[in-house]
């Protein structure tokens, strides 16, 4: 056997907690008190929400059933409220002075976001992600060497994991191969594959995740195809979507549209062409010197 029958996958980085184990952490290792502070900020925003319904406290008198009413002794005292409501809180004390009084508190759900806001971009750092992958709306304006900086972070956390995890496929699939190649582990005691593992080209393709500045490759593309490093129809391909063969069609009819400038005649920086008129114009002015 050339390879072993398992992989391995590192995440990457150096391990921090555990210096002599060869293993990786995991993505939130150093950051757990950030995750934990998340949690319970949403927590107590939860309770905040619970804490802040609806309440009115009343008398005791009009949510108790039952006892005379106005004096009479046959008639009991009717519930003054729905019974299914949950909003009146029966409050006892002075029935001169008790009335009816709205307990219900505001909800402080900007200080919540706030502060849900501060550790999501807390645990965005840390785990090296741009700011802005989890909170919807950041604020503030950032400069351009910001900007690039940030989109950067997440790309290069992200090509630090796919080297990784590429590392890994390739080494399961010559782990595969090596199975495929022992005959005894099968039946009819044929291997399914003989070869040189050596010799095998694994590849793979993170296209279904490519992580790319649409703006900076439409920009840079059309650069190549202006210095002619680059077909027009592959510029169409990449930058629209369309597959080569609506691509071309949609060349051919670009070009049909567009008239072809006269062969010989000049063309001006302004648009204008050069012809016999600025030629009689010069003659003009050499026969007045002439007779001059």
């Amino acid at each position: 056997m050339k390879e072993p029958l398992f992989t391995f996958f590192k995440t990457p980085g150096a391990n921090n907690q555990t210096l002599e184990s060869p293993l990786g952490l995991g993505l939130i290792d150093n950051s757990k008190n950030v995750v934990d502070a998340i949690n319970r900020t949403h927590d107590q925003f939860v309770w905040e929400i619970k804490m802040g319904k609806r309440r009115v406290a009343v008398p005791a008198e009009m949510l108790r059933s039952g006892g005379q009413f106005a004096g009479n002794g046959e008639q009991t005292h009717p519930p003054m409220f729905d019974t299914e409501q949950n909003v009146y809180e029966a409050m006892y004390g002075d029935p001169n002075s008790l009335k009816i009084t709205d307990l219900t508190t505001n909800i402080r759900n900007d200080q919540f976001e706030k502060s849900m806001e501060f550790f999501v971009g807390e645990f965005e750092n840390e785990v090296g992600l741009s700011q802005g992958t989890f909170t919807a709306t950041p604020e503030g304006l950032k400069t351009a060497t910001e900007v690039v900086s940030n989109n950067s972070m997440t790309y290069q956390t992200r090509s630090s994991y796919l080297t990784q995890v590429d590392k890994t496929i390739r080494g399961l699939v010559k782990s595969i191969l090596e199975l495929a190649q022992a005959s005894n582990l099968f039946e009819d005691g044929r291997p399914l594959w003989s070869g040189d593992i050596d010799s095998i080209d694994i590849t793979v393709d993170f296209n279904d995740g490519v992580y790319v500045d649409k703006e900076a490759q439409f920009t840079k593309d059309l650069q190549m195809v202006e210095s002619k490093m680059m077909p027009k129809y592959l510029f169409i391909e990449r930058n629209l979507g369309y597959d080569e063969d609506k691509a071309k069609a949609l060349i051919e009819e670009v070009e049909a549209e567009t008239p072809e400038p006269p062969v010989n005649q000049e063309v001006g920086a302004f648009g204008f062409g050069g012809g016999a008129g600025d030629g009689e114009e010069d003659t003009d002015t050499d026969d007045d010197q002439e007779t001059s």
